[in-house]
């Protein structure tokens, strides 16, 4: 691996200093004489069943709001908590009075891969029902989302979540 240190200084020895112009060169001390590539690719990991396993094992929860069960991924890889908004629209009109929204002004989602991008124009305010206990919180309200729900890393930072694979 050929790692650039770009302008940081380092202590003791000058000679070996990284600067722009004089890169610190690292070997991969992991792969050892073996190729690297073939090392860390397991085409297991790609099988159907290994991909039904990884959804089996996701953090999804039952949420209930407005008298609506939906299912919720706590993702704390989203920065923001997120709503589809037709599961938004069906909350809407399941209640006798209308959810607030508020305007959002520019707000853009980037898609996992980074190579699509959604506009955001709205947010609203939910009472997520978690096995009977009320957690209050912002959504932003996404067109288009193959997911109802997803609990970013401000609600789990917020309501200080543990995620526990082994006890799901």
């Amino acid at each position: 691996l050929l790692r650039h240190e770009g302008l940081l200084r380092g202590t003791g020895d000058h000679s070996q200093t990284p600067t722009l112009l004089n890169p610190v060169v690292t070997h991969n001390i992991l792969a050892g004489d073996t190729d690297l590539k073939s090392e860390l690719i397991d085409e297991s990991l790609y099988t159907n069943s290994f991909q039904q396993q990884i959804h089996h094992n996701l953090p999804i929860l039952d949420c209930t709001a407005y008298n609506n069960t939906f299912p919720c991924i706590l993702d704390t890889g989203s920065q923001a908590s997120l709503m589809s908004e037709t599961l938004f629209n069906k909350l809407n009109n399941s209640t006798a009075s209308r959810i607030e929204t508020l305007p959002v002004s520019n707000t853009t989602i980037i898609g996992v891969m980074g190579n699509r991008s959604k506009r955001i124009r709205r947010q609203a305010f939910i009472e997520f029902h978690i096995a009977d206990i009320c957690y209050p919180f912002r959504c932003l309200i996404i067109p288009h989302t193959s997911v109802p729900t997803i609990l970013g890393v401000d609600f789990c930072y917020y309501y200080r979540v543990q995620i526990n694979f082994t006890n799901k």
